[in-house]
């Protein structure tokens, strides 16, 4: 084991990784079965960030309040284009789960995206991400989550993270036209695992970063329309100046009662990405999703 000076564009002490091809190997397929085994995840990009609002209050809505308790599922697709660190036209596919408990409810989702430009492989990752929810009183909440993900195209072999923190709900109407805010704030531990290239070394990095987010949600029911924007501010506790950047917004149309089509923006923004990473990444992503 051997150590060098590196930054995240102004380069930071990073532990320097050297295997052998077999044990590389091995250590891929061990990551992915952690991702098959849903017991880590990592968010809807390469990033520390997964905007579970939208699954959220739709598995809310399916499920009736008055039980205390119950099941909800959602399946979506999608095709998107992409800019930034890479250029091209791919499918996604996730699969989400909600289970309602009293006073409480769990949340799991798994999601995978592939894509080829030319037929050439350009896009390739691995996400998985579990989170419980704790009702403290009608307005305020705890929650714990573990995610874990893989972005062949960004150098991500592994990041997996475990934190918590604090949910309140802010404004909350039911009408026609209803209205819900909330906000949250905690702390996460990461690893990173990031790959080699000709012209980087792999390396490992542990670090633990601030979690704070704002949510909003507006519902009209006659047409079943809403529209939904996500904002995410994660700076790391010991630099920072070394934050993720995270904003989507999103108008959901709801086709029938199980069946809804979804446009969405994301930015995502990396203040001091690894080296040869671009800073901002952005989508525009039109989806379909079925709710079971």
């Amino acid at each position: 084991m051997t150590r060098v000076v590196r930054t995240k564009r102004v380069v930071r002490t990073k532990k320097v990784i050297e295997m052998k091809p077999k044990l590389m190997k091995l250590n891929r397929i061990k990551g992915l079965w952690l991702l098959g085994a849903a017991l880590w995840g990592q968010g809807a990009l390469a990033h520390t960030i997964v905007n579970i609002e939208a699954i959220r209050l739709r598995a809310m809505e399916q499920i009736r309040p008055e039980t205390g308790h119950g099941f909800a599922g959602r399946l979506e697709f999608q095709l998107d284009s992409t800019s930034g660190n890479v250029q091209q036209f791919a499918t996604e596919l996730s699969n989400s789960l909600l289970w309602l408990r009293p006073q409480g409810y769990n949340i799991f989702i798994v999601n995978g995206r592939y894509g080829e430009s030319f037929s050439v492989k350009n896009a390739n990752r691995l996400f998985a991400h579990l989170r419980h929810v704790q009702s403290i009183s009608p307005v305020l909440f705890w929650e714990i989550f573990t995610q874990a993900q893989s972005d062949e195209f960004k150098r991500l072999r592994l990041r997996a993270l475990a934190g918590g923190g604090l949910r309140r709900q802010l404004w909350e109407s039911r009408s026609h036209q209803a209205l819900s805010a909330y906000g949250g704030l905690g702390v996460f531990y990461a690893l990173e695992e990031l790959k080699a290239t000709a012209a980087s070394s792999q390396y490992r990095d542990e670090f633990v970063r601030i979690n704070s987010y704002f949510s909003m949600v507006k519902r009209w029911t006659e047409p079943q329309v809403a529209v939904s924007t996500t904002l995410y501010f994660q700076p790391q506790i010991e630099r920072l100046k070394d934050f993720h950047l995270f904003w989507e917004t999103a108008l959901t149309f709801q086709l029938t009662q199980r069946l809804a089509t979804k446009l969405s923006v994301d930015v995502v923004h990396d203040n001091q990405p690894p080296e040869e990473v671009k800073k901002t990444d952005s989508r525009y992503r039109v989806g379909w999703t079925w709710s079971y």
